[in-house]
């Protein structure tokens, strides 16, 4: 018998191990090779080893695709039939992943195999009412398997969007489900530039990023083919953001400079083709991990020093919000400082700079302390530059958070200053009016060389000549912000109020659009003091975000 002959005995006898059931296991791992109207016509296993044979991706001595299907469909004794070792296909899955198996696939495959009766039929309802897939398909789900194939089918889920796919398992409340897609998505999903180059084949091709050897780019008849760098969006429009050599100037430029500034870039010489990203992994940053990262929390109450500055009342409930807002609701790890000194603030971002942040897709840290423009004060009564504390976060200092977003939250004042309340015709504010104190400070000894208020620097620099930032100020420059002693501040409160309703779930924002809606909800809060005069706040948050910030998007 010749060497083909044996192999298609081979088959044969592979053929017969297999029943109906490990059929429809087969027929769903090969759907990424073999089309899915050829697979519905296959009537046993020996017609899908056929089409893969014709699709060259089985053959005497290459058998390593079949053997990851038989290795998922934990059957070691049809590896071995086909000359593998069960046990070195098993670890070096383990440790690298299917070599050839689309990893969407795999995916799709270990949640169905832990997938219960009462967790299927909730994906199912929510796939009829909310999906709207049609009836008689859903009719003849009879296992998971069966509602992804439908799902992929009508196009409802698929590798790149995972949305779908993450809405269906969060109603069957199982974590153990929610742990395959998170690895999923912490494993395959785009975070930078670098990553979308080493993305998987098939995510790649979908991106349209076409820079590897492996898969040349394809230009349609009569067109360029497209630049090869992607454009990122911006948060503030959806335009291809500009590239800015430097962050000095945080304010959008106007017509005749973004003229100027454009002309700067280098362009191609004839007009070329470029595909507009409608992808996730473009337009939003990763927010997948578990937990997404650290968040700092430095909690300054009381104060000791030359110059008495008074007890911060009411700040231990702005820490509490902020813990569960960000600790319980958006599944940060969580760490708190209280009273930290100037050295210990500027010995903490340096130390968690310092730390492995690879596994984590982002950072948030919170100050809530007295402060002037520019600044805000250790328990020591001495000060600390904002850009002391951004500056151990930029790519250079932190690697391990480069292209990942970096969030500041400031509580505390930026001046002298209160900014007066206008009532506004047929308009309604809040006053508040009981405990109300600022986080102002007397203004210190101006010690030789030293600005005063009005010679600080300017909001602009206070960010560090990096992007991937976002500082959120509770005040604009040059003025106080409000606390209660009994509710807690303006702006953590607002804020940490639409974090918890805006961050997750079905009608989730991303992050610049929930502080817009915190400008808003804390300027209509207003104090009146005792003499009747009207005081209010308005945040000011500014950033070098490339993309938008959404915390349940890929």
């Amino acid at each position: 018998m010749s060497q083909s002959g044996d192999f298609r005995e081979l088959l044969l006898d592979i053929d017969a191990h297999l029943d109906s059931k490990d059929l429809e296991l087969l027929k769903f791992l090969c759907r990424d090779v073999v089309p899915f109207s050829v697979l519905e016509k296959c009537k046993r296993s020996l017609d899908i080893f056929t089409n893969l044979e014709q699709r060259g991706k089985l053959k005497e001595g290459k058998s390593i695709y079949l053997q990851e299907c038989f290795h998922y469909m934990k059957r070691k004794d049809l590896i071995r039939k086909l000359g593998g070792d069960p046990q070195k296909l098993e670890d070096r899955i383990r440790y690298e992943g299917p070599a050839h198996l689309f990893p969407f696939r795999v995916l799709l495959f270990e949640i169905a195999e832990d997938c219960g009766k009462e967790e299927l039929e909730k994906m199912k309802f929510y796939s009829k009412t909310t999906l709207h897939l049609p009836k008689k398909m859903t009719e003849k789900v009879k296992n998971c398997l069966d509602l992804f194939s439908a799902l992929e089918k009508e196009e409802l889920i698929t590798n790149i969007q995972v949305r779908t796919l993450e809405q269906l398992i969060t109603i069957t409340e199982d974590e153990e489900l929610m742990d395959y897609l998170y690895e999923y998505k912490n494993k395959n999903l785009v975070s930078s530039p670098t990553d979308e180059m080493n993305a998987p084949l098939e995510i790649k091709q979908d991106l349209g990023i076409n820079n590897c050897p492996d898969t040349p780019a394809v230009a349609t008849q009569g067109q360029q083919q497209p630049a090869m760098n992607l454009p990122f969006q911006s948060e503030r429009t959806s335009s291809p953001r500009i590239s800015y050599s430097s962050l000095n100037s945080m304010t959008p430029p106007a017509q005749d400079a973004g003229e100027s500034l454009l002309s700067r870039q280098q362009f191609p010489q004839t007009p070329q083709v470029t595909p507009e990203p409608s992808d996730d992994f473009i337009n939003f940053y990763k927010m997948t991990s578990k937990p997404r990262g650290y968040c700092l929390i430095i909690n300054n109450q009381k104060f000791h020093g030359e110059i008495k500055f008074v007890e911060r009342k009411g700040t231990d409930i702005d820490e509490e919000k902020l813990k569960n807002v960000f600790g319980k609701h958006l599944h940060f790890k969580m760490d708190v400082t209280k009273d930290a000194t100037s050295q210990q603030i500027k010995n903490i971002c340096r130390d968690f700079s310092k730390k492995d942040h690879s596994q984590f897709d982002c950072i948030a840290v919170c100050v809530l302390s007295h402060g002037t423009t520019g600044a805000v004060y250790g328990s020591d009564c001495k000060k600390v530059n904002i850009q002391e504390i951004t500056s151990c976060f930029t790519a250079s200092r932190c690697p391990t958070l480069a292209n990942k977003p970096k969030l500041f939250f400031f509580q505390a004042c930026q001046g002298l200053t209160h900014q007066s309340g206008l009532q506004r015709n047929g308009g309604s504010t809040r006053v508040v009016n009981g405990g109300i104190q600022t986080d102002i400070t007397p203004e210190p000894p101006r010690e030789e060389g030293e600005e005063t208020i009005d010679d600080v620097a300017t909001p602009q620099s206070m960010i560090p000549d990096e992007s991937d930032f976002l500082l959120g100020y509770a005040t604009v420059p040059g003025y106080v912000s409000y606390r209660s002693r009994s509710a807690g501040s303006f702006y953590i409160s607002i804020l940490a109020e639409k974090l918890e309703k805006h961050a997750l779930g079905s009608r989730s924002q991303d992050l610049m659009s929930i502080l817009t809606e915190v400008n808003n909800a804390v300027s209509e809060l207003h104090y009146r003091d005792p003499q009747g005069v009207m005081y209010k706040q308005v945040p000011a948050p500014q950033f070098t975000l490339r993309r938008k910030l959404q915390f349940d998007k890929c």
